[in-house]
């Protein structure tokens, strides 16, 4: 039985290209984006360049999430659903270069609980960045999702070049974090006659941020391959893989340059915690040393970690909400941070631990600014992440650190101490 299926495509309508324009981006609250309960709809997407002017947008939503209804007359249950695009060239540009939107439909008499896949077409050329706004609608239900894809068309041995799919079922991966010892298949764009890909292997654990307060000047590191191998692809320029062993791997058409495509080995369950053992690193934002030393040596894990939050919450009913939120946040950020490093280890991810979701947050091709609180007011909490050019990554953001943080930051954290959660979002 196939988790997957394909939806029937109904209609293609393009609409207006490069004659009309909305709203920037840049000026938009996008606050939403990450949070899960903002929407009824969760679609996922991922971008593949195949040609030289045009790209694939595939997306994917579970039939869980969509209305099915019976029309007058009809024999079955159909979910109907629209995906429509606009493509600008930036967060700040309000000029539409391409848009495009299509209708499809899914027949509930076929398997039940399954992830619907589709893909289109779009127009967009080398060497370019741009900025896809996507609405998925059920039309059934009338509920629609935003959300904002970055599409790096800057070369072709830029990451979505690369294409990732399931072995068994043939469909598009749109994470690039897979499980150790799992079967999946990487192509690269056949816009190159290359055949063969370098792959470095480096299984270093980085560090975690420095609080926000911390204004010491951090040295770059300079990442040295644990192990190297080559991968040769078929004639349809594509290679069966499987990767057994946690940590990064950089697969490279031109090893001349630091582009290509980063896959990703965590826990088997990631982005999800599933073990006693899972649930004590990300502890370390709100422990002191003693306190995590203790537990990283506990023999039971999971009754360290119980007694930690009982502990210092004072009663179980506080233990256990602080222990929940806590630990969404901490997946929540491996959702929607995952870098170079697993998401709760990043800069937006420890803010988003420890302060939650931001009233505001406003994102342009410089980095994103959150901010706690009314804007305009003096007396609210700004945080601004600068995006940094990485070559394992275009999601490393990095937070720009000031001592003025320092207060709000040990308030933020002596509340988690007590079970005061201030911000549940």
């Amino acid at each position: 039985m196939s988790n997957y299926r394909f939806i029937l495509i109904l209609f293609t309508s393009l609409l207006v290209s490069s004659c009309y324009e909305t709203a920037k981006i840049a000026n938009q609250n996008l606050a939403f984006t990450y949070e899960r309960n903002a929407q009824v709809l969760h679609p996922m997407y991922t971008v593949y360049h195949d040609s030289p002017g045009q790209s694939q947008l595939h997306f994917s939503i579970n039939t869980q999430e969509l209305l099915y209804m019976k029309s007058v007359g009809a024999a079955n249950y159909m979910a109907k659903i629209s995906v429509s695009y606009i493509l600008y060239a930036s967060y700040e540009s309000k000029v539409v270069l391409d848009s495009s939107s299509v209708v499809l439909e899914d027949d509930a008499s076929k398997e039940e609980n399954v992830t619907l896949h589709g893909s289109f077409e779009f127009k967009a050329v080398y060497p370019n960045r741009y900025v896809l706004e996507v609405v998925l609608t059920d039309l059934n239900r009338n509920q629609s999702a935003v959300s904002f894809v970055e599409v790096n068309k800057s070369g072709i041995n830029a990451s979505q070049n690369f294409k990732l799919t399931n072995v068994k079922s043939g469909q598009v991966l749109f994470t690039n974090f897979v499980k150790s010892n799992e079967v999946f298949q990487v192509s690269y764009s056949k816009n190159s006659a290359q055949r063969q890909l370098r792959v470095n292997y480096y299984k270093q654990k980085f560090v975690l941020p420095a609080p926000p307060f911390s204004v010491q000047n951090f040295q770059s590191q300079s990442l040295v391959p644990d192990s190297t191998f080559e991968l040769m692809l078929d004639e349809n320029f594509a290679a069966d893989v499987k990767l057994r062993s946690r940590g990064m791997y950089h697969f490279q058409s031109d090893t001349a340059g630091n582009d290509g495509l980063t896959v990703f080995v965590f826990q088997d369950s990631y982005p999800l915690l599933t073990t006693a053992e899972e649930l004590i690193p990300p502890l370390r934002y709100i422990t002191t040393k003693q306190e995590f030393e203790s537990l990283q040596n506990s023999v039971n894990k999971k009754l360290a970690v119980d007694g930690f939050w009982l502990n210092n919450c004072g009663n179980m009913d506080r233990a256990k909400s602080a222990l929940k939120v806590y630990y969404n946040r901490v997946q929540n950020s491996n959702t929607y941070f995952t870098s170079y490093t697993e998401g709760w280890k990043t800069d937006r991810g420890l803010v988003y631990i420890a302060f939650g979701l931001p009233t505001s947050i406003y994102r342009d091709s410089n980095g994103e600014t959150w901010i706690y609180g009314e804007e305009q007011n003096s007396r609210s909490l700004t945080f601004t992440f600068s995006k940094m050019v990485n070559p394992f990554s275009d999601a490393d953001y990095s937070l720009n650190r000031s001592e003025n943080f320092r207060s709000d930051w040990f308030r933020m954290i002596d509340a988690w101490r007590q079970g005061k959660i201030i911000n549940e979002k």
